[in-house]
């Protein structure tokens, strides 16, 4: 029929994305980071980085195109901790579009959080490569889309 197919994926079934990729059966991923090594156990309540880091490097090597994205809560992760994963994706050679999303309480949540506690500096948010950060920022009934572009000097 040419339906293009999309996969939004925590990437925690390496195997599954590499043999889709592998048998042209996917044409577009969307990678969660929900947080770096550090901080992963708490913010997401498992021990699956290793199997997460192995889809990111699978994705960041293939020719699929692919974006990550990483929600915020402020009272979770910090601007060091975006940093880090950051540094880890310019580490894989990762060249296409990172977004920044604030998390938005809407309702009950699996981990019932409260409501952040501070906003997040931008201004805080580095990088040494040529990167774009893209951040969706929600503003009562629409998001405004801006960018960071980060250029080596």
């Amino acid at each position: 029929m040419g339906f293009l197919i999309k996969i939004d994926t925590n990437g925690t079934n390496p195997k599954t994305i590499e043999n889709l990729i592998k048998s042209n059966l996917v044409d577009y991923i969307a990678l969660d980071y929900k947080a770096p090594k550090n901080k992963f156990l708490k913010v997401t309540g498992t021990e699956l980085f290793e199997p997460f880091n192995e889809t990111l490097s699978i994705i960041c090597n293939s020719k699929v195109n692919f974006e990550i994205r990483s929600t915020i809560h402020t009272n979770l992760l910090n601007e060091n901790n975006i940093n880090t994963i950051i540094k880890d994706l310019e580490n894989k050679k990762f060249n296409k579009n990172f977004y920044l999303q604030n998390f938005i309480n809407n309702g009950t949540t699996l981990a019932n959080l409260p409501k952040q506690s501070k906003k997040l500096d931008l201004s805080k948010i580095t990088s040494l490569f040529s990167f774009v950060v893209l951040i969706a920022c929600p503003n009562l009934t629409t998001f405004q889309l801006s960018s960071l572009v980060f250029s080596s000097s």
